[in-house]
Formats: structure tokens, sequence, C-alpha cells
């Protein structure tokens, strides 16, 4: 496997500075290409990888005029790196038979390179782009990866996250624009880390969260597919090396495999979920400790207990038995996070040589750090400015959950429409505390909706102008630790005011009609006021907030019925405009009355997790 024993890794590099980077005067510049691929071969380490046998696969595909393919390899031994520009091998012979390019020291100074130095992959990068200008570029990294601890290795020498960090800083810098893709063939590379640390100098990353294979990728059939149609969209080109290199696998392989294609433009959208995961779970971790050491533990990880794969750890916390505002958190990171793994691979093996299988994997795993010296380096990545980390601190510590302390009294007010039903709920604790907080959802037909969060101090927390059957899911902290926990269901009033319009023919006129309004446990007539018919009716009550009700036009001559169009009840003004007769009733100018979302911002939390589900389909 493409992966290095934690114990003989000696230095991690730090970040390189960035380099202007300018090929030498004597070299000619190619005609600009659609594709250039580079491809940084890291081979002088052990155990070795099986070097030659990957450059005689690209040498298997026929470049054509749109792609060049650039290798730098570094075997194992001293004074044999090459930098090669790949040609096709009509022989398929086993001699390497691509020529090597004059690089006037600028790549290779002397004879040998190191790997793990990022001034070298910046060197490369940064000249190949120079003399090999392309529409794309596509960064391959090969070699052995451990995660977050680095990659490429040379010797005993890894590149550190951060290393790798400047190395593509600085040549992108001197290219001018980020790389559109890096591919990494190497174990367990494809972590939040790692996002986190390229994010600004690529638009994609391909890589895997399992251990790969010795073999790695099928370059012949990954650089045949680009020749075929150079004109394919970067994210098709990742998706068509996942599908490749799962196809050899699922015939090849004695071991588990999965291959993702993240969008790292997604990323920064995403950090915003992950903050507010992080900080939900930090906040509770003193009285839902023994829950969330469970979640990490149980969710599916490959390097280690705890560097759980994202996405079935999100699942986990959905369905444990924690706070409502928890679960919904984890819920919103889900959904982010598949805007961010665009397109995913995986063959779980049925007998895997290693024990390693893949049922459970989603794209990407994110490891949980704790105080050990040997996990010291973690705070140095970028993700370490997030939540994440600090979150995972309390989440490896051992200790059990802590007692809630007495919690909120429940008491009703009958808010300014005097109708003695209750329209707020007031929330009083017997203490005071320095941070209060309520989380509102609303029961819906399609799961719980959030629709308030309310934060305050001391003592008193007052919910209003939020109707319908509720959970209200309320804590109270100290020193940003939860000291009390309650959840409560029920049920807040308010009155709906409707108001249907109908857009009639000129001679029309809207005295010839009957509009009424019926819903699953009955039906309102509603009253012509001026131009409009309306009503209003308390809520919940014969209609339920966000249920699809029916609207109903009838011909108050005939009483046959002219219009029916469904609509879902918002929480107070219902005000639509229907069309009758004459005008074109899918003109979208027209208010048509749809079964639409209750209110843009908000988000069902359906427990069965569709979005989850559909990783699981995609996994091959």
């Amino acid at each position: 496997m493409r992966g290095l024993l934690f114990g003989v890794l000696v230095i991690a590099l730090a970040a390189a500075p960035a380099y202007a980077l300018q090929p030498s005067s004597t070299s000619s510049a190619l005609a600009p290409t659609t594709w250039t691929v580079m491809v940084y071969m890291a081979a002088d380490s052990e155990p070795q990888l099986p070097w030659q046998d990957d450059l005689n696969e690209m040498e298997e595909a026929v470049p054509g005029t749109t792609v060049n393919t650039i290798a730098l390899v570094d075997p194992p031994g001293p004074g044999n790196s090459r930098y090669l520009r790949i040609v096709h091998d009509p022989n398929s012979s086993d001699a390497i038979v691509s020529s090597d390019i004059d690089d006037h020291g600028a790549v290779i100074p002397g004879s040998e390179v190191n790997t793990a130095d990022p001034l070298t992959l910046a060197n490369f990068v940064g000249f190949t782009a120079a003399s090999f200008p392309a529409d794309r570029y596509v960064l391959v990294l090969w070699g052995h990866g451990v995660g977050w601890r680095g990659l490429l290795a040379d010797g005993f020498q890894l590149m550190g996250l951060p290393g790798l960090r400047g190395a593509l800083a600085g040549a992108t810098s001197s290219i001018g624009r980020p790389l559109d893709m890096v591919v990494i063939d190497a174990c367990a590379e494809a972590t939040l880390e790692m996002m986190y640390e390229i994010r600004d100098y690529s638009r994609y990353l391909v890589a895997s969260e399992l251990p790969v294979p010795f073999e790695g990728l099928p370059y012949g059939r990954v650089l045949e597919g680009l020749t075929e149609d150079p004109e394919t969209s970067v994210s098709d080109f990742g998706s068509h090396i996942a599908d490749e290199f799962i196809a050899w696998s699922t015939v090849s392989s004695p071991y588990s495999t999965a291959m993702s294609v993240i969008d790292l433009a997604a990323l920064g959208s995403w950090s915003a979920a992950l903050n507010n995961l992080a900080d939900l779970g930090t906040r509770f971790d003193s009285l839902f400790h023994d829950d969330l050491r469970t979640a990490f533990e149980g969710a599916e990880a490959y390097e280690s207990a705890f560097y759980p794969d994202v996405g079935h750890l999100s699942q986990l916390l959905m369905r444990s038995e924690l706070p409502v505002e928890l679960t919904y958190a984890a819920f919103q990171a889900l959904q982010g996070y598949d805007d961010v793994v665009v397109d995913f691979r995986s063959f779980s093996h049925p007998d895997p040589f290693d024990d390693v299988f893949a049922e459970n994997s989603s794209g990407a795993t994110v490891y949980a750090p704790s105080t050990a010296p040997e996990d010291a380096g973690y705070f140095d990545l970028r993700i370490s400015t997030t939540s994440w980390d600090e979150w995972s601190l309390l989440v490896r510590r051992d200790g059990a959950s802590n007692a809630s302390v007495a919690g909120p009294s429940l008491s009703f007010e009958d808010g300014a429409d005097d109708d003695s039903l209750p329209d707020v709920a007031h929330l009083e604790w017997p203490d005071e505390h320095a941070d209060l907080s309520a989380w509102v959802f609303r029961q819906e037909p399609g799961g719980l909706v959030l629709v308030s969060e309310i934060e305050g101090g001391l003592t008193e927390i007052d919910i209003s102008s939020v109707p319908g059957r509720l959970v209200i899911s309320a804590s109270a902290a100290d020193g940003g630790a939860a000291v009390t926990y309650d959840v409560v269901e029920t049920t807040l009033f308010g009155v709906l005011d409707i108001s249907i319009g109908l857009v009639l023919d000129a001679d029309d006129v809207p005295e010839r009609y009957e509009v009424s309004i019926t819903g699953a446990n009955g039906s309102i007539a509603l009253e012509l006021s001026g131009d409009a018919f309306t009503g209003s009716v308390s809520v919940p009550g014969v209609f339920e907030v966000g249920e699809v009700v029916t609207v109903v036009v009838k011909d108050g001559g005939s009483g046959e019925t002219v219009s029916i169009r469904p609509t879902s009840i918002p929480p107070s003004g219902l005000s639509r405009s229907l069309v009758v007769t004459g005008a074109d009733e899918s003109d979208e100018s027209v208010w048509v009355l749809l079964a639409m979302a209750l209110l843009p911002g908000l988000l069902v939390l359906a427990f069965d997790l569709m979005l989850y589900l559909d990783h699981k389909k995609r996994a091959r």
C-alpha cells in the first residue's frame, strides 16, 4: 500500500517561500496545448513502489496534440533523478522510452532531487507550466502518504502539509493562477486537512480516503480518456480518474478502494457549517461526552480509530441521543459536504486482504487530534483555524458526561389577539447563567424545521411569533460548557390571515365565484371583500403550518369547480393570486399557487437523511 508506518517518519518540512520561476533562456517553450499533466513521482523511499510500471502505463497512452504529460521521477538510490516528457511506446516494452528534458538545472540542479523538499515541487510545477503552457494544468502527486502528517517521502523525510501549501503557493504565483486539479496517488490523502491546505491553489482535488494499492492509478486508461476527449471539463476528468481506478480495483485489487472528486471552491461556504457543528459539540461535550465519544469511535475509520469518515460521523451524530440543535448542525454539515465531494466512487472488497472495508465511506476523512506530543504538528495546519480541533480535544479526553443541573420552567401567555390561546412561551431558569440558548423547531409534514434561534443571559428567554407544534431545545452554559439541557414539545398559536385574489377576464367579476381552502382536517370558506376573498383562522387548528392545502374555486351559479391549486400554509399572511379564466395558467408572471417550500431559509431535518443515502448510491 502507498502508506508509511508513522514510526519511520523523521521530518515534516516547513512551508516553502514563494518562487518567481522562469525557464532557462536557452529553453524553448512549446506552443500552448489544452492540457499539461505534471506527474511528481517520489519513488526514493521504502517500501518501494512500482514507478517503472506506472511510467510504462503512461507510455501506453497516445498523447495526441492536446495533452503533454511531464514527469519528474526520483527512483531509489542517488544520482538518478529524471525529468521526462512522456512519449508513446507502440511496442509496450519494459524500457522507459520517454525523452529527458534539458532543464538546465531548473528542476534537477544536479543529478538528484529531494522530493520531500517543497522547493523541488515548486520548481517542477513552475518550470513545467512555463515550458509547456496549457489551458488546464493537472498535478499528480505520486508516492507514499500518511494523511495529515505528510506525503511524498524521500528516504525518511516527508513533505508536511504546510510545506506542500508553500510549494503550491510559490508555483501558482509564478504561473499566475491556481492549478485546475491536484490528483494524489498516495494513501489516505482525501482529508479535510489536505483540502484546507491546498484550497487556494487548485480548483479540484482527486484523492482517496482509503489506503491505495501499490499499483496506484491505471495511468494508461486515465490518460487515454483525456486524449480521446480533451474538451472534457476538469470535474468530468476527475470523475474519469475515479471511474478507471475503481474499475481496475474491482477486478485486480485484493483491497477495498475509494476515490473522490472534491470541489475546493465549495469549501469556504461549508466551513461555516463545520464550525457550527464543532461549536455546538464543544458546548455540549460536558453533558454528552459519552454519546459524542461513541459516535467518533463508531464511525468508519481507516488510518486510526480517531480518523473518521466525515459523512459517516455526521450520520451517527444525527442518529445519537444528542441535543436537537446538534443533530441539526450535523445535518447541515452533511448537506454542505455533499457540495464539496462532488463525485465519489468506492469498492468494498468482500474479503479484503487487510480487513479494511468501504461500506460506510463517503469521500473524505478528518483527524481528531489529541494532546499527545505526536499530534502537536496538527495545530500548525490551516484546519486548526476552525473550531474542529478544539472540539476534538474534548472528545479525545478520558472522562464521563456531567449531570445536568436544574433547568428552566415553562409558562405561557396569551398575546395581543386575546383569543385565550397561548402565543408566547416563557423559559425561566432557577439560577443565573452566562449563556442561555433556545432552538425552536416546528413539526411539519416533512420533518422538523428550524424556525428560531434565541440567545440570552441570566435567567429568562421568551419565545413568540412562531405558531405551530414546536420542539424547544433549551440549554444554559457557563464558561462555554453546557450545564443544563432540556427539550420539550409544546404548541403556540397564531392567526393566519388569508387573501386570495382571482385573475379574471376583463368582462368577468369575482362575485360569481366561491373560494374555499381544504386541508387534511377540514376546510374553510372565504368571504369576498373588495377584490379578494379573505378569511382568518387560528393555526395550528384546521390547518397545520407547513401543510399542503388545496384552494378550490367554484362557479357560484352552476357549482362547477373551475380551478384547484395547491399551496402551503405559512405561519402568517397567506396572500396569493390565482388565474381562473382567460390568461395562460402556466405564465410564470402570475402567482400560481404551488406546493412550495415554506420559507427559503428553512431546511427540513429528515432523520432518514436522504443526502447520505445519495452518497451511498454513488458508491459503486
